[in-house]
């Protein structure tokens, strides 16, 4: 609800009850996650298939692209949501380990990762080259364990699944609130902004005057125009 500006949760809505792989599977589908790294996959998808088959998860925190920032922010600002995340994952997919692999050129987000994961059995951060296309799974998934995905296969048909760490933290913020998915990241490639911008608009609240906006899937041009 929307009141005056302010959002405020309606008392209808209740967090989703996880007690296994399907109710996962169910929150994920009705949170309408996708792969928040830039592909989109349905991740309902992506968790439906047998357990058995997995042996590692990978935790995408590469964000190879330049100028891309926003897996980096929600690594640092956002770390304990990933953290609970990858958890909830692991634990209702009986996966037994987990590697969050991050370029080596954002040290702090390795620094933060590796604090908020220190007690948490199977789980490796690990310092990757940086490097482009790091952040594509197949790249990632050699960089991060040695296993060569062949050409027309999926990381799953060499034991892993791979997940944005974006997704991660989604994920959990829904099962902890049952607040869908709807912020908008926004990257502003000006060194000087003369408004105030919220890293993360969701949704646009206040009209503001725009400039230009790199996301992960398009880029917008709003030149004096005012959006409301």
């Amino acid at each position: 609800q929307m009141l005056n500006g302010l959002m405020t949760p309606d008392e209808s809505i209740t967090p989703p009850c996880i007690t296994d792989v399907d109710s996962l599977i169910d929150a994920v589908r009705n949170c309408g996650m996708v792969g928040l790294g830039g592909a989109g996959f349905p991740t309902h998808v992506k968790f439906n298939v047998d357990p058995a088959r997995i042996e590692a998860l990978i935790v995408n925190g590469a964000e190879c692209e330049p100028y891309i920032t926003s897996d980096t922010r929600t690594m640092l600002d956002e770390s304990e949501l990933v953290a609970e995340g990858l958890s909830h994952v692991m634990r209702y997919l009986n996966i037994p380990d987990a590697i969050l692999g991050i370029e080596k050129n954002k040290p702090e987000c390795i620094a933060e990762m590796k604090r908020v994961t220190k007690e948490m059995s199977g789980v490796c951060v690990q310092a990757l080259p940086s490097l482009y296309p790091q952040g594509g799974e197949k790249v990632l998934a050699y960089h991060a364990t040695g296993r060569i995905v062949p050409q027309g296969k999926l990381p799953l048909d060499v034991g892993l699944i791979v997940m944005n760490c974006t997704t991660a933290a989604t994920i959990a913020h829904f099962i902890n609130t049952n607040a869908k998915s709807i912020k908008i990241v926004a990257i502003s490639l000006l060194r000087k902004v003369s408004f105030p911008l919220s890293r993360t608009l969701s949704p646009f609240s206040k009209p503001f005057y725009g400039t230009f906006f790199l996301t992960k899937k398009c880029a917008f041009l709003f030149s004096n125009r005012r959006l409301s």
